[in-house]
C-alpha cells in the first residue's frame, strides 16, 4: 500500500500528542483516569516544590502556562488520532487544570 508523504509525517507528531494527552499512557488506566491525572499532578506539585527553585510561584506560573499551551496541541491530536471529541484518555488537561487550582496553595 502507497502511503503519502504528509500522512507518514504527520504520524510521528501525533504519536507524541497521544504520549502526552495521556501522560505517559495513564490516561488508559479503564475506571477513573481523570482522577488518575489530578492525582499524578499532585504528586507532580509535591516534587517540584520539594526540589523547585525561588521563587516557585514564578516558576510555577510559567510552567503551567507552557504546560497548557503543550496540553492544548497534545489533546486536539489526541482527538484527531481517537476519532472522538474530548476523548476521556486524554488527561493532560485535568494535570493542568490541578495545577492550576494548586496555585492558590500558599508558599
Amino acid at each position: 500500500m502507497n502511503r503519502s508523504p504528509a500522512k507518514s509525517n504527520r504520524k510521528l507528531p501525533a504519536r507524541i500528542g497521544v504520549v502526552l494527552a495521556t501522560v505517559l499512557g495513564a490516561g488508559y488506566i479503564p475506571l477513573v483516569p481523570g482522577t488518575v491525572g489530578s492525582a499524578i499532578s499532585v504528586a507532580g506539585f509535591i516534587l517540584l516544590r520539594q526540589f523547585g527553585g525561588e521563587p516557585f510561584i514564578a516558576f510555577h506560573v510559567v510552567a503551567v502556562a507552557l504546560l497548557a499551551l503543550v496540553g492544548v496541541w497534545a489533546c486536539s491530536e489526541t482527538e484527531k488520532s481517537l476519532g472522538s471529541r474530548d476523548p476521556r484518555q486524554a488527561i493532560l488537561d485535568e494535570v493542568v487544570g490541578q495545577q492550576v487550582a494548586l496555585m492558590g496553595l500558599p508558599y
